[in-house]
């Protein structure tokens, strides 16, 4: 998970899609993904779940609506990102 935190924190693609967000159509889905075709053998060896029942789990979960804006919520996700120095700041 923290693999996967680093690389969404540094806006690369994550290997095991244990991060989340919301996506245009007002779903909870994992954040991009290295060859997502491999996540679930990635996943596996490491005694994760399939990504489809970590998909639904987190889902089942939610307790917050979709963002009402999402181009600003993913604006302010690349403010604080650069701000705190996991990006860097846009020349």
């Amino acid at each position: 998970m923290l693999d996967d935190r680093i690389r969404s924190f540094e806006g690369q693609p994550q290997l095991y899609g244990t991060q989340f967000d919301w996506d245009e159509n007002g779903e909870l889905n994992p954040k991009p993904m290295d060859d997502p075709e491999l996540v679930d053998r990635r996943r596996a060896e490491l005694g994760l779940p399939l990504m489809a029942d970590a998909i639904a789990r987190m889902r089942a979960s939610l307790d917050e609506p979709a963002p009402s804006d999402l181009a600003q919520r993913r604006a302010e996700q690349g403010a604080w990102a650069r701000r705190v120095g996991w990006r860097q700041h846009p020349s």
